[in-house]
């Protein structure tokens, strides 16, 4: 039978509310009940017994869930106080029953939540037992360590971690147990599967059973690899940039104060060559420093490139036109190769590349030698850059529009003092010196090769370094070129 929700008058309801079973002698005469009636009368029904099913809200104040009603149809029954009071209790016993119910269904809820909240954390976690082995671990760790689950599952922390790590963060770990910390967080050099270690921040805290006993360890795991990475980039950089302006403050510094001092008044030949010392070193200087501003910008992509067709041959004479004057000074004949080719660049920065190469082969060469400045289509040169290299320019193009083109190889040969085989791979990182002391009396910082591997990777193309010592080197670049020129 379908039939309306009871309308409680307020008294009644704050009656149920108060868990009291309730008797009535005869329906029809319920003053509670009036809208019962003509169901009542449908089904046959004399007397009955009501005990509600009470129930706490989230504010902790009672409300009626549902009424327990039995009913007597065959007579009028007279209930008696134990009948109300058998009735009551089975109330109160689906009233806990129902209760229970939700908090289960609440409990799964929450647990389900907690574990797609472990599977899908993006940083690795696990549950480690008190003695460290793994009890569960999640995908992202997995993925962090190079494990399957199953083997991790057979490993314990000891296993991934240095035993240098271990001593120093036992007793952490010891406090953490004993409650005397809430939390342990740790850098630590976790063991990859392929044998290579890791640099990650382990964070961990214990779960304890009601009586305050250590049940598992939570640990959370985050990759700081890169970032470790980053810093000593960042202290390596801040060091080298400190010894490079050390060493000309310092002889600017020491030509000033003989100059304050007055110490070379009476010597005007001494005088004038603490000048130079300071107008070259200053010069230094601000080369040092507009390299340095310069490869940020290149770095943080600041400088956009304006690109055009070039003439490779125009280019090449621009550079030989600025640096005649500086090789004529070593005695060093510089000999470009004329050639018909078409390049899409910068035209400024390929010529600030090609000015980097070729002054870089004026100081490393002996007078009387030669630099050779030449260009061919890649495809024509016997010298192509190896499969890896290829595969590094693509990774590095900034140009969508460059792999429809014919690369152009670009060459810087001397016959200077070559490179050892052991730097060709870094001559090209910041702060690189191919050789040290020989740089340092020509004023380079190693930033030169570094700017102009960015300007080349910017343009879609790669640079690199063929050498043997004694014999020279040769610098080759490649720019993409039209089919159609």
């Amino acid at each position: 039978m379908l039939f309306l929700d009871e309308c409680f008058p307020e008294e009644c309801y704050e009656f149920y509310c108060q868990g009291n079973p309730r008797s009535v002698s005869d329906v029809f005469k319920d003053k509670w009940a009036d809208c019962l009636a003509e169901f009542m009368e449908q089904v046959g029904v004399k007397t009955k017994i009501v005990a509600p099913i009470v129930q706490m809200d989230d504010k902790n104040l009672p409300r009626v869930w549902g009424l327990l009603i039995v009913h007597s149809c065959a007579y009028y029954r007279q209930w008696q106080s134990n009948d109300a009071e058998l009735l009551q209790s089975i109330s109160n016993q689906l009233g806990i029953a129902l209760k229970q119910s939700d908090l289960y269904s609440q409990l799964q809820t929450s647990e389900i939540r907690l574990r797609n909240s472990f599977e899908n954390a993006v940083n690795g976690m696990a549950m480690l037992t008190m003695n460290g082995h793994f009890m569960q671990v999640n995908p992202a760790l997995c993925q962090l360590l190079g494990y399957s689950k199953s083997d991790l599952l057979s490993l314990t922390i000891q296993d991934l971690i240095q035993p240098q790590e271990l001593d120093r963060s036992r007793d952490s770990v010891q406090d953490l147990i004993r409650d005397q910390i809430s939390s342990l967080q740790i850098e630590s050099e976790l063991l990859h599967q392929s044998g290579k270690t890791l640099w990650t921040i382990c964070s961990a805290s214990v779960v304890r059973n009601p009586e305050g006993e250590p049940l598992y360890f939570v640990v959370q795991v985050v990759d700081i690899s890169e970032r470790r990475a980053l810093e000593q980039m960042k202290s390596e950089f801040i060091s080298s940039v400190s010894h490079e302006l050390r060493t000309p403050l310092t002889s600017i510094h020491g030509s000033l104060g003989l100059l304050v001092s007055g110490a070379l008044d009476n010597q005007p030949e001494t005088l004038k060559q603490m000048i130079e010392i300071a107008a070259t070193e200053s010069g230094r200087l601000v080369r040092l420093v507009n390299d340095i501003l310069d490869l940020e910008r290149l770095e943080s992509n600041k400088i956009t490139l304006h690109r055009q067709w070039c003439n490779a041959e125009a280019l090449m004479q621009r550079v030989v036109d600025i640096l005649r004057l500086t090789a004529d000074d070593r005695d060093i004949r510089l000999i470009m190769t004329p050639t018909a080719q078409q390049v899409w660049a910068d035209e400024d920065r390929i010529i600030q590349v090609l000015v980097n190469l070729v002054n870089n082969a004026i100081k490393f060469s002996s007078p009387g030698s030669t630099i050779e400045l030449s260009v061919l289509p890649q495809h024509d040169n016997a010298s192509l850059p190896s499969q890896s290299k290829q595969q590094d320019t693509h990774e590095h193009s900034l140009d969508g529009d460059s792999s429809s083109s014919l690369p152009i190889l670009f060459q810087v040969k001397d016959n200077g003092k070559g490179i050892p085989a052991d730097k060709l791979d870094i001559i090209f990182d910041q702060f690189q010196q191919i050789h040290g002391s020989d740089s340092r009396e020509q004023g380079g910082a190693g930033l030169g090769l570094a700017i102009c591997r960015n300007i080349v990777q910017q343009h879609g193309g790669n640079i690199w370094a063929e050498s043997e010592l004694g014999q020279g080197s040769t610098f080759y670049f490649t720019l993409p070129a039209s089919e159609s020129r």
